[in-house]
């Protein structure tokens, strides 16, 4: 973990360790880190929509919608050019596994479901704004590099949840803990 995604860590346990959640609790936190303003908005509203999921079990709410990061923002593609050990070398870096790294530059992961600390951290070694990183993972997956002979362009398949990914990857189980923890 970076730093940063540490100081965030840091900020996000200290908020809801202590349960304490309320607007005016996040109005504080988000006074206090200004630059985590957003990070700590998404996570309080996800907190609140855990809460009512809880409450009402048979209720589905929806997601938080984070398009509001990358309206505006212009998405380009921010794994272009990079080569195969550019991206192994980030993935150790993430310490993330680099089988889910490709599944997140062929965006074959849906954007919402990938931890904010990943997202921040991806941004940050890519050096793109996250509203532009989440611009372009939001597309549409991309098909793999390859030809095909076929008089119909290939399907690509639907999105995967980030848990899912990492269920589906091989990996050490506290390397998995790890992720699926930030992720659910």
């Amino acid at each position: 973990m970076t730093d940063r995604s540490e100081e965030l860590t840091n900020i996000l346990l200290e908020l809801g360790v202590d349960g304490d959640v309320s607007p005016e609790a996040v109005r504080l936190a988000m006074a206090a880190h200004p630059e985590y303003a957003m990070e700590i908005a998404a996570f309080a509203l996800e907190w609140h929509i855990d809460e009512e999921s809880e409450a009402q079990v048979d209720v589905p709410l929806p997601a938080a919608d984070l398009s509001r990061l990358w309206q505006g923002a212009a998405i380009c593609d921010p794994f272009q050019g990079k080569s195969p050990q550019e991206l192994k070398s980030l993935a150790q870096q993430l310490d993330l596994p680099i089988a889910i790294l490709r599944q997140i530059c062929r965006r074959m992961i849906d954007a919402a479901t990938i931890p904010l600390i990943l997202i921040g951290d991806l941004a940050h070694y890519l050096r793109v704004e996250t509203g532009t990183l989440f611009g372009f993972l939001d597309l549409e997956p991309s098909l793999a590099n390859t030809e095909y002979r076929s008089s119909q362009t290939p399907q690509a398949l639907a999105k995967i949840s980030f848990a899912n990914a990492v269920r589906m990857t091989p990996m050490s189980a506290e390397l998995r803990e790890k992720w699926l923890t930030l992720a659910e």
